[in-house]
């Protein structure tokens, strides 16, 4: 038999993509300090095909060591459907993630927490979208950039491809937000800011944030890369200085992110070093 609870939890898988089990702890079972409950009902939904697990591949960011993925299933999605009425679901992400790449979609879903939790502390903040690299807006097609929602081809050699973007809304304004998810130290920071620069300095002379966000109220977004050092984000603020569109980005520490921080805090910084929050604070309310 399933509990209200295990629905939020598949509700949370196709929210969120790739959870691991750390991560479903927190979210709805606080009070379970061993895990030994929140396995159990992750083992019901399996069984029950509402959701998948990956091969024990990626490591745990909560807890340091190798960790299953779990991620919705399209008969998970059918049946929060069928439950809530909201058709939404039937358009979630459900595919099987490589597991070269699980490490960076639990951390992008891990963003995407901390931006929600973000957001409830902001007095008249709310995330009215978000949408993964893999959204569909058109199943039928086998295109990418027809296919899939924030996939965008300008020529056979200029694409723009975000791991995520949201949409924020406060005082009747919406701005889009990309997302770039760096977890690569070793990698040159040169050769990652000249793949990405270019992609989004077109989409913004083209004001192509408007066709992935129609309900957008601005004309321009911001790109916001967050690397897992504080090193590694200097590394490629400055390689990022020089490219096409360098004004569009700013950069954050994952170390420096947490609830309280993300949309308000002093954590974020723009090509040539300038501290600012994504929502400016007056009064205790953001703006």
């Amino acid at each position: 038999m399933l509990t209200p609870r295990d629905i939020q939890i598949i509700a949370s898988f196709a929210h969120y993509y790739t959870l691991t089990r750390a991560q479903i702890n927190r979210l709805h079972f606080p009070d379970d300090e061993d895990g030994r409950i929140t396995r159990k009902r992750l083992q019901v939904l399996l069984e029950a095909r509402l959701i998948q697990r990956t091969h024990m591949q990626v490591v745990n960011p909560s807890q340091g060591m190798p960790a299953p993925v779990y991620f919705p299933t399209r008969e998970g999605c059918a049946f929060l459907a069928q439950e809530t009425g909201d058709d939404r679901y039937l358009r979630a992400c459900c595919y099987a993630p490589n597991w070269q790449s699980l490490y960076h979609w639990v951390e992008v879903a891990e963003t995407h927490w901390l931006l929600d939790q973000s957001a409830k502390q902001c007095d008249g903040v709310s995330v009215v979208e978000w949408y993964g690299e893999w959204s569909v807006v058109n199943a039928d097609e086998r295109l990418p950039e027809k296919r899939y929602r924030l996939y965008t081809r300008f020529n056979d050699k200029l694409v723009c491809v975000p791991d995520a973007a949201f949409l924020v809304e406060k005082s009747g304004h919406r701005k889009v937000f990309y997302l770039e998810q760096d977890r690569d130290t070793t990698k040159n920071a040169d050769r990652v800011a000249a793949q990405k620069h270019a992609g989004y300095a077109k989409l913004a002379e083209l004001k192509g944030h408007l066709r992935h966000f129609p309900a957008a109220t601005l004309g321009d977004f911001t790109v916001l890369m967050i690397a897992p050092t504080v090193r590694r984000r200097d590394a490629l603020r400055k390689a990022s200085a020089e490219k096409a569109g360098a004004a569009l980005w700013k950069f954050a520490s994952q170390m420096d992110l947490s609830a309280v921080t993300f949309l308000t805090g002093n954590v974020w910084q723009s090509c040539e070093g300038e501290v600012t929050p994504l929502l400016r604070t007056v009064g205790g309310s953001a703006t």
